[in-house]
């Protein structure tokens, strides 16, 4: 009896693991805000070297973030200030970035340029859905390209910190 009730355990566990293992592989099923991704409108993508997009959306977190494009690909950058991560949301003012709390400035991919900031601004990762397969912003917070993109999605839950300033 003992041995059956084993067998049946052992075999519940199976399917349950197999379950979550295929849950996971589908990644349409996980690119949504309650699981920490937040959808980058296509169509509101800036031009390259252009004045970002603000982006505020609501998931585990509200996420403020600046959609930026250069030659190279798409950033999506902290909308916060690195001096303590003030709550204050960084303005875009014509060529670069400016804290209204303490004045620090930044370029337009997120790097300082003056002010109290001890780094540059810090990045959140980013998923490219491409007819070739899934991009995503390296460990380093390189812009990712979005020549072929079908999706783009923000990943509240990995922040790249800044550059320290030297």
């Amino acid at each position: 009896m003992l041995y059956y009730l084993g067998g049946a355990s052992f075999g519940l566990l199976g399917a349950g693991v197999c379950g979550i293992f295929a849950w996971n592989i589908d990644s349409r099923r996980r690119h949504t805000p309650e699981d920490g991704f937040h959808e980058v409108v296509l169509n509101r993508i800036p031009e390259p070297n252009s004045s970002p997009v603000s982006m505020i959306s609501e998931g585990q977190y509200v996420v403020r973030a600046h959609i930026v494009r250069n030659t190279s690909g798409l950033l999506a950058l902290d909308g916060r200030c690195t001096v303590l991560s003030a709550p204050a949301f960084l303005k875009w003012q014509r060529d670069h970035f400016t804290c209204p709390a303490c004045g620090s400035q930044f370029s337009l991919d997120g790097s300082w340029v003056a002010g109290r900031a001890p780094r540059d601004m810090d990045r959140y990762a980013l998923e490219v859905e491409t007819p070739n397969g899934l991009l995503r912003t390296s460990a380093a917070g390189e812009p990712v390209p979005i020549d072929d993109a079908t999706a783009v999605y923000l990943d509240e839950w990995t922040l790249i910190r800044g550059r320290q300033r030297q």
